[in-house]
């Protein structure tokens, strides 16, 4: 694992924390008014015990303080269903941001990656770049020192050629002296002999 992906699932269980959190507070406020409404009920059913053990009361009081306790109840349920029907809204709404920061996180990780996927062919492909200018610099190196090569091997050749040459003259002249010189000598040789 990179330390980019370590970052990212840092960064994600960071928010999955945060959301946990988040879950866990509208569970527990739904479970306190859940003990709340239990509470209620049980003071509203023993003040109607009460109420009813009271029976040397008349009829039309005790009518009146049923029907005011059914009101109250059913305000009292109502508000109650209000309230959690509100936090089932709340956890469901973090339940959603949660999904939403999976997907972001997913989409930001997906995104690096390609960018960082992108970034080493670019460096594979200046590598290569480079590779090759070395290869043809290195070439075109080796070329050059054979042309220098072959260049001073004709120059020494011709240089080589010419001290031949040079050479050849000078025994052809002393040839051609000796040659001449032989051939007075023999002239000369002939008229004292006659």
């Amino acid at each position: 694992m990179t330390k980019l992906e370590r970052q990212n699932e840092k960064r994600l269980r960071a928010a999955e924390k945060i959301a946990d959190k988040k879950l866990m507070e509208c569970q527990n406020q739904v479970n306190d008014l859940k003990k709340e409404l239990r509470n209620k009920e049980k003071e509203v059913e023993a003040v109607y015990q009460a109420q009813k053990m009271q029976n040397q009361k008349a009829e039309k009081s005790l009518q009146e303080l049923r029907k005011e306790m059914q009101n109250n109840t059913d305000r009292l349920y109502k508000e109650v269903q209000e309230q959690v029907m509100s936090l089932e809204e709340d956890l469901e709404k973090a339940v959603h941001d949660r999904e939403k920061l999976e997907i972001e996180y997913t989409r930001k990780v997906n995104e690096e990656k390609l960018k960082f996927e992108e970034h080493v062919a670019d460096l594979q492909v200046q590598h290569e770049q480079e590779k090759q200018t070395l290869i043809e610099k290195y070439h075109k190196e080796i070329e050059d020192i054979e042309h220098k090569h072959d260049n001073e091997k004709r120059n020494l050749e011709n240089d080589r050629l010419a001290e031949i040459n040079e050479a050849d003259r000078k025994s052809r002249g002393r040839i051609a002296i000796e040659t001449e010189r032989s051939d007075k000598t023999a002239i000369e040789s002939r008229g004292t002999n006659s």
